[in-house]
């Protein structure tokens, strides 16, 4: 009798559709919805999301080739990609990156589930482009254990006057001025169980930049320290993002070095006086050898250092 020959192993980074037909169902509508609301994410994340409707790991990695390499669909192609640039920095060992492609979009706009006008998406810096989504969709994951309600950008910003993440500032050091605008990583909210609310911006810092510059029209720490002091201190963020609870600033850098070095700058700009809105945190996953992290609960679950304060519990309202 004559041995049957296994069905090759397909590529990770080239699609090879088979003809399979692939229509999405419950468990696809939230992976398209997480990848829309934060940005790629790994296998594990899209896991940890519907663990409910997919105990199976080993299930969920079958669907989500199917969804990458299947064009046969309702919406004339395939639903989610696996960004190339993770090629050059994710090992085949590690996880599966991925970000919905344009039919995904098109199925949740069908179903009234995202704004017929979507955000344009970041297709440059793609290390940096990976880390935020971890961070944000981390927080999430963990805030459905804690009982905490997690509340995304988009519908956040629904809020806002201008309906942008984008700030108009202009700030000045040293006789330096600049009016570039300042742009965040992130933003959510989290409403706890006693129904207080507060806000939070991102920003993810992979050592790509220094900690000062003379010119404050080139991007450094400093300019974003000055930025959000003038975005805090006024009370500028309510007028802007139409708010009217609290709101801090989740700084998540590579090294305990730089955090310091970050942290210093801000005790020297408040002369000694510290700063309790400015939160920081190390996450090693995101420097040059990018490791595709589980699930960083300890975001949520861990507190946070301050300069000149005590470490803050974001868990905690």
């Amino acid at each position: 009798m004559d041995a049957v020959a296994k069905p090759k192993r397909r590529t990770r980074y080239h699609r090879q559709p088979t003809g399979k037909h692939v229509t999405p169902g419950d468990r696809e509508v939230v992976w398209f919805r997480k990848l829309w609301q934060h940005g790629p994410l790994p296998t594990g994340y899209l896991h940890a999301y519907t663990r409910d409707l997919t105990p199976s790991l080993g299930v969920v990695k079958n669907r989500l080739g199917d969804l990458y390499h299947e064009n046969s669909t309702p919406h004339g192609g395939a639903y989610i990609e696996r960004p190339s640039q993770q090629n050059s920095v994710i090992t085949k060992y590690q996880d599966a990156v991925y970000e919905a492609d344009s039919a995904a979009e098109q199925f949740l706009k069908e179903r009234g589930l995202i704004p017929h006008t979507s955000f344009p998406c970041q297709k440059t810096n793609y290390p940096h482009r990976f880390m935020v989504p971890c961070i944000t969709a981390s927080i999430e994951l963990a805030c459905r254990d804690a009982g905490i309600t997690f509340t995304s950008s988009a519908e956040l910003l629904t809020r806002a006057p201008s309906g942008e993440l984008k700030v108009p500032l202009t700030i000045s050091h040293k006789g330096h001025y600049t009016d570039t605008p300042l742009v965040p990583d992130a933003y959510f909210g989290l409403r706890y169980a006693d129904q207080r609310v507060r806000a939070f911006l991102v920003e993810a810092d992979r050592e790509n930049e220094p900690i000062a510059r003379t010119n404050l029209d080139q991007t450094s720490y400093l300019r974003k320290i000055l930025q959000y002091r003038q975005l805090m201190e006024n009370g500028r963020y309510k007028d802007h993002f139409g708010i009217k609870t609290g709101m801090v600033i989740l700084n998540v850098t590579t090294s305990f070095a730089h955090m310091e070095h970050i942290i210093a700058k801000v005790m020297e700009l408040t002369e000694g006086r510290g700063c309790n809105y400015l939160l920081f945190k190390v996450c090693p996953n995101f420097a040059d050898k990018l490791i595709v992290p589980s699930v960083l609960s300890e975001l949520l679950t861990t507190p946070w250092r301050r300069a000149g304060h005590a470490d803050m519990d974001i868990s905690r309202p």
